[in-house]
């Protein structure tokens, strides 16, 4: 198949320097002696670059070639991915895998060859006819080259460190989390044993994983026969006959992209599970809903911005649950509108490159984080990043000491809000430790929730926000969670399964939203792998 034979960017960069090549034996003869010389692997290597970088030729003529002792530093693949990966906007200059090779020195082709002592290189017999002055000339430039080499790869080193301070601080202190990290994003859902451990671990149950299959059973029944789902037209599917009330806006593609997400969170696919032909559907309306040049998709109606975030999100898990080709490039097309539609501040809004607020910027970064969970790393990945926590940095009230987020830049803090703007930071690597991040886990303890804030989208935020956090918080906020959600779920009749929509903005999505957010609410023990590991 053609993903079997592909590299993805992302997983090329995540690789260290290949390995030496292999050479046949170097055979070297001494004029009038048969004796020949042991040569090391990094003494091969080093002497090959010199021949190469001097134009030598070798004959049976030649003297032997002196003996060069290194003392070599070993690089973590980490330390040898950060001398390629550099990001423009983070104030270094890019140093590539191909600039490093090109340095005509050892390090090219040995990443642990960094450093040569003079001293302990000597001939150990004079050659017959040889010129002793040329051959040491030959020591001293192998030399000069290594110790060349060897201040490149420490000058990259530095860069690197640099390059991260600079981000860091850019970044309000936080550091981007690993591609391998994300890559493990949705390795929870892959299995129903995985899933079932999860679940029981982090304060889930029986009840809650009943639940998630009444109502991806209930959403399955109110999918249209063309395979989308609508947030208006739902009750009209099925035989419903509208006996589910409490429609909402029309978005088909918002509510495809939505619907498809707690089937997917619970490891449902086109190619594996109870709903094969359900999650099919939905996968296939939402291509054919995609313009192919452009990435934009025709039907996101009153969703704008949050339809398309909806529908990346379902595409891009799709794709790296499965790796099924034909959703490679759809996924791909969608993160690149993604990112073409970001506005100069870092934010999104209704529309693409204009204005911005907090509620568009959560589908947004989910939408990227899923891409780069699947390979789809656009090469600009780190500079949209670094514009995404320019906004949130704006949108922080009460400046750098702040943990609440408003619904724009010099708003007032607004709950949900704060629970997106702190899932989006911990999305671009807060640290667990950050006073930011401490003091907003402590105000969402404060507001558990319960009946005093019916706001499905405040729950949603705000359940993956303590989920990755951990500890006592999200016991408690769990243990609230699961005693307000279950009993809102409808239980009888054609909406059995379902949930309503509950208050704040949930009118406005209606039954379909309200159902898909909630399940993946209960989807949370397994539907992303935690940011931070306890």
């Amino acid at each position: 198949m053609e993903n079997e034979n592909r590299v993805d960017e992302a997983e090329a960069l995540s690789q260290p320097f290949p390995p030496p090549r292999r050479f046949g034996f170097l055979r070297l003869w001494r004029q009038d002696s048969a004796i020949s010389l042991a040569l090391s692997l990094a003494l091969a290597l080093a002497m090959l670059i010199v021949l190469v970088a001097f134009n030598l030729e070798w004959s049976e003529e030649k003297s032997a070639v002196p003996t060069i002792q290194v003392t070599a530093v070993s690089l973590s693949p980490s330390e040898r991915a950060d001398i390629e990966l550099s990001d423009p906007g983070a104030g270094g200059t890019e140093v590539r895998e191909d600039d490093v090779k090109s340095s005509s020195s050892p390090a090219a082709e040995n990443p642990g060859l960094v450093d040569a002592e003079p001293g302990s290189s000597s001939l150990e017999s004079p050659v017959p006819g040889g010129d002793d002055a040329g051959d040491e000339a030959v020591v001293d430039a192998a030399v000069a080259d290594v110790d060349k080499a060897a201040a490149g790869i420490v000058k990259a080193r530095e860069k690197s460190v640099a390059r991260k301070k600079a981000a860091a601080e850019a970044n309000g202190g936080d550091v981007p989390i690993s591609d391998q990290s994300i890559r493990k994003l949705f390795d929870g859902r892959k299995s129903p044993g995985e899933r079932k451990k999860l679940a029981m671990r982090d304060g889930g149950s029986r009840e809650t994983e009943a639940a998630v299959q009444l109502g991806l059973v209930w959403l399955a029944n109110h999918q249209s026969a063309e395979g989308r789902w609508g947030l208006h037209d739902f009750h009209g599917r099925h035989n419903c006959g509208a006996q589910c009330t409490k429609p909402g806006v029309n978005s088909n593609t918002g509510a495809t992209g939505l619907a498809l997400l707690p089937f997917l969170g619970s490891g449902q696919t086109h190619k594996s599970g109870n709903f094969k032909k359900v999650v099919l559907g939905g996968l296939t309306w939402l291509v054919n809903d995609q313009d192919p040049k452009t990435g934009a998709f025709a039907s996101i109606g009153a969703g704008n911005m949050y339809a398309h975030g909806l529908a990346t999100i379902a595409l891009c898990e799709a794709w790296a649950l499965t790796e099924d080709s034909w959703l490679r490039g759809p996924a791909q097309r969608a993160i690149g509108y993604v990112i073409r539609a970001q506005s100069p501040s870092g934010g999104w809004r209704y529309s693409p490159g204009r204005d911005h607020d907090t509620s568009m910027i959560g589908w947004q970064m989910i939408a990227l984080m899923s891409g780069r969970a699947g390979g789809l790393l656009p090469k600009n990945y780190a500079q949209v990043m670094f514009g995404a926590s320019r906004y949130l940095d704006a949108a922080q009230v009460g400046g750098k000491l702040g943990y609440q987020y408003g619904y724009q830049p010099g708003g007032g803090a607004k709950l949900a809000m704060t629970a997106e703007g702190l899932l989006c930071r911990q999305f671009l690597g807060r640290k667990r430790s950050h006073p930011g991040l401490v003091n907003g886990v402590k105000h969402l303890e404060r507001n558990l929730p319960g009946q005093q804030n019916l706001d499905l989208y405040y729950w949603y935020y705000g359940t993956q926000v303590m989920h990755h956090y951990g500890g006592k918080p999200w016991k408690a906020w769990n243990q609230s969670l699961v005693g307000t959600l279950l009993p809102l779920q409808a239980m009888n009749g054609h909406a059995r399964g379902s949930w309503p929509p509950l208050g704040n903005h949930d009118g406005s999505g209606g039954r379909v939203y309200a159902t898909a957010l909630a399940l993946c609410i209960l989807e949370v023990y397994y539907r992303h792998g935690k940011v931070f590991v306890e």
